[in-house]
């Protein structure tokens, strides 16, 4: 063939799944840039990746990462190839590219088949309208504008950014129901959202229209300061973070929650919430993205989450108790 195996690093290790990369094919397709490589492992069995440096090719020089245990056997890692800015290329050396139209490397998210971050939930009933691939929710005038995260954050701690843009009349905060809403915490809703009405001149605290007694009551912002968000579901704990530096926190296990999603949104005619779970650190090419990442690697934020708190994401939720299906539940087939 006309490409080289790097194995001189890996020759020793048994079960060993490679990757190479081919002068005349994928190496063509990929950018002056080093990619970057996201590893994997999905039931936490601690295998240890391998790195290989030095695999060649007719752009550069790239460091490839392994894992010693097959890729697709439900415990294995996989290697994904981050190169957003390679969008349209094809990977099989025969240069049957597509053109990108109206799409920026902003536009591509860290969405695999092994890890999906969460989004604003389109199924949810609002009057707001969802673009973006669902991570920009702009809201109307009309009631009903409540907007719920796709994935409950109830049985670990998780983090989320929204960006700010100095808009009036804007809560942020979580809820415990995925039903349609006027808008969050500003109506009798039986205490099912609590929302931080986040303003230039202060940070009110609503829950069941009523404003509560908070410590960061007094918090001011201003245009393009990052709203973090922190929720610990299993002590029933929300904190609000102003571009890194917390403000406060709040208690709400009193309230009697089964599950808990990050919230949004109020009838105020063209406001909108840009979200980040961790796979939109740009908010939608508004801001440059940061670096930081959680505690296990995943994802980027403009500021990094507080210790121990996640991106809401697949790869970041507990496993499931049953864990092979299969095993339990299975279909069965008859002649005759």
């Amino acid at each position: 063939g006309n490409f080289t195996v790097p194995t001189s690093d890996l020759s020793a290790i048994s079960g060993t799944s490679l990757l190479a990369l081919q002068g005349s094919g994928i190496t063509d397709r990929l950018p002056a840039t080093a990619p970057t490589l996201a590893t994997y492992d999905i039931s936490g069995a601690g295998y240890a990746p391998i790195i290989q440096s030095g695999i060649s090719g007719t752009v550069g020089t790239y460091t490839g990462l392994f894992y010693n245990y097959g890729y697709g056997n439900g415990d294995g890692g996989g290697i994904s190839f981050n190169v957003p800015s390679a969008m349209g290329k094809d990977s099989s050396g025969n240069n049957n590219d597509f053109t990108p139209t109206n799409l920026l490397t902003t536009d591509v998210v860290t969405d695999t088949p092994t890890n999906n971050f969460a989004t604003w939930n389109p199924l949810v009933p609002s009057t707001g309208t969802f673009s973006e691939g669902n991570l920009k929710a702009t809201m109307s005038g009309s009631a009903g504008s409540k907007i719920v995260a796709t994935i409950a954050a109830t049985t670990g701690k998780y983090y989320m950014e929204i960006l700010f843009q100095n808009q009036g009349n804007w809560p942020v905060g979580i809820t415990s129901t995925n039903k349609r809403e006027p808008s969050l915490s500003g109506t009798n809703d039986g205490s099912t959202s609590l929302g931080f009405w986040v303003a230039s001149s202060s940070t009110n605290l609503y829950i069941n229209t009523s404003v509560t007694s908070w410590s960061g009551s007094g918090a001011t912002w201003s245009n393009n300061d990052m709203v973090g968000l922190a929720v610990d579901g299993v002590n029933q704990t929300i904190a609000i973070y102003k571009n890194g530096s917390s403000i406060g926190s709040y208690d709400y296990s009193g309230l009697g929650w089964k599950q808990t999603f990050f919230a949004a949104g109020n009838y105020i005619n063209a406001n909108t919430y840009l979200a980040n779970f961790g796979q939109n650190p740009t908010h939608c090419g508004t801001v440059t993205a940061g670096s930081a990442t959680d505690g296990n690697g995943i994802g980027l934020f403009k500021n990094a989450p507080p210790s121990g708190y996640l991106a809401l994401c697949t790869a970041n939720l507990p496993d499931p108790a049953i864990t092979l299906p299969g095993e339990h539940f299975n279909t069965a087939l008859y002649n005759g």
